[in-house]
């Protein structure tokens, strides 16, 4: 090539506008064959403040383009067309903008330099306040890529679940993070469905959502939704940012079957000594009649009483054996139903006394009786724990006598919604470097490590999947009161009281 271009003079507006454009270390690579042209070209960029490096050939332009904000490039070079570079450029990430030069410029010329990728288009001699304008416009175009390059990498690295769908529902991006949580590969998110992978709600907010997963399942995902308006009234996206539960939910859950299981089973081994006391005199009784037939000796007035003594042990036995039964549907239940409240919880206090024995006497007050929407055998183990943690602080009290009482009614702050379980017991009350640590898993006062520590985490877990919530309602040295409340329908009967006690 034999074209010279104007010696540079020095321009007042180029540096004037430098101190607006702040190159920033950006660097430049000079590509052109002429010594003298590309050492001036050089000079001309650095004057600007930008990191310049000259070469005379593709192959010296492709050695040295990794980390190039902007390529000059001449458009006839010694090894080839120098627009044969531009789809390596555009290879490299993020890829640099290039700025094509020549002495012979048409405008098909142009035209067709843009169609194939490159930024802009010069005409030598080179105008050096052209020359830095379209720098200025290539190396911000260059940031802007550079920065969404970098801010799609942090996406996709992150492990919380971002999703956008545009206003027909169709996924315009997700990271890797949602390729996760939807168990789906990245690139058969992009144009599918929003609806078809996650609950999708109608307004922005948050909350949690159920997850379709590909095998039938379902996960869980907490996250918040955001629409961004569209430049008339419509949504333009809708934003989902999120973390996936699923695991997390499915490990809550087995701990509390598997507490769950525990606690029944500590239950269930007191309730089996509980059950032997009556056994063992229906099989006296039994083995007296058996005697008195077999010797002749048989008493008919005595062996009225004792037949009467059998039958109350075998209802005692059944009793028991029924409640055990209704409690152990906990295990087995999913979903809730229609249930009398005061009847769940006086099938809980029945089988509470038998674990508690003599450690406390157990009072039963129905205040009013209505009805709830509960899993009734995880409600009767809630109740049942409750009562059962109640005994444990008043271990080895005397004075006061131990008193539990569990009370069911209607809670006074809001009588329309809420049905009302206190379970009160006049026991020390609960240290206050406890008091926030009650419902964490494996959390335990009681000594020498007795209990799961699992107990009342079950029973808030257990209230909580009804809709209701536990908390401790009070606490102070002269006794705790746990309270339940649950949404309840229609109250059904006046009050009672149900005078409480061993038997």
């Amino acid at each position: 090539m034999t074209e010279t271009p104007s010696s540079p003079a020095p321009d007042p507006r180029p540096r004037r506008r430098a101190r607006l454009h702040d190159p920033g270390g950006l660097r430049v690579l000079v590509v052109e064959d002429q010594p003298l042209i590309r050492e001036l070209l050089c000079e001309l960029v650095s004057s600007w403040g930008y990191a310049v490096e000259g070469v005379d050939s593709l192959a010296g332009a492709r050695a040295r383009a990794a980390g190039v904000a902007v390529v000059l490039l001449d458009l006839q070079l010694p090894d080839g067309e120098g627009m044969s570079l531009v789809p390596d450029l555009q290879g490299l990430s993020p890829p640099p903008a290039v700025i094509v030069s020549t002495g012979f410029g048409t405008v098909e010329n142009a035209i067709q330099a843009l169609h194939e990728g490159a930024f802009g288009f010069l005409l030598k001699p080179v105008r050096p306040s052209v020359l830095h304008t379209m720098l200025t416009r290539a190396t911000s175009a260059f940031r802007q890529r550079r920065d969404l390059e970098l801010h799609r990498d942090i996406l996709h690295s992150v492990k919380d679940v971002v999703a956008a769908a545009g206003a027909d529902g169709s996924i315009s991006y997700a990271n890797r993070g949602a390729a996760e949580a939807f168990r789906r590969p990245l690139e058969q998110l992009h144009g599918a469905a929003l609806a078809d992978l996650i609950e999708v709600p109608e307004r922005d907010g948050s909350g949690e959502y159920r997850i379709q997963l590909p095998d039938g399942d379902e996960g869980v995902l907490e996250g918040s939704w955001t629409s961004l308006p569209g430049d008339g009234q419509g949504v333009r996206l809708r934003v989902l940012i999120g973390r996936d539960v699923t695991r997390e939910r499915n490990a809550r859950r087995d701990l509390m079957r598997s507490g769950a299981l525990a606690e029944l089973g500590m239950m269930l081994a007191e309730a089996a000594h509980e059950i032997n006391n009556p056994a063992a005199f229906l099989l006296a009784n039994l083995s007296t009649l058996q005697e008195d037939l077999a010797e002749g000796t048989f008493d008919a007035t005595l062996a009225a009483e004792m037949v009467s003594e059998c039958i109350i042990g075998v209802r005692r036995i059944s009793g028991i054996v029924s409640r055990l039964r209704s409690l152990t549907r906990a295990q087995i239940e999913e979903h809730p139903e229609q249930v009398f409240l005061a009847q769940v919880v006086r099938e809980a206090v029945y089988i509470a006394r038998v674990r508690v024995g003599r450690r406390a006497n157990v009072h039963l007050v129905i205040d009013q009786d209505v009805e709830v929407m509960a899993t009734q055998g995880r409600l009767s183990q809630a109740i049942m724990n409750l009562v059962v943690n109640a005994a444990d602080a008043l271990e080895g009290q005397t004075s006061p006598a131990p008193l539990i009482e569990v009370s069911v009614g209607v809670d006074s702050s809001d009588p329309r919604r809420a049905a009302r379980i206190d379970v009160t017991d006049n026991g020390p009350g609960v240290p206050e470097h406890m008091r926030d640590r009650l419902f964490e898993p494996f959390m335990t006062s009681k000594a020498h490590g007795g209990g799961t520590g699992l107990g009342l985490p079950i029973s808030r877990s257990f209230v909580e999947d009804i809709g209701g919530t536990l908390r401790l309602e009070s606490t102070s040295p002269a006794g705790s009161r746990f309270r339940v409340l649950l949404p309840h329908l229609v109250p059904v009967s006046a009050p009672s009281d149900e005078g409480g006690g061993l038997g």
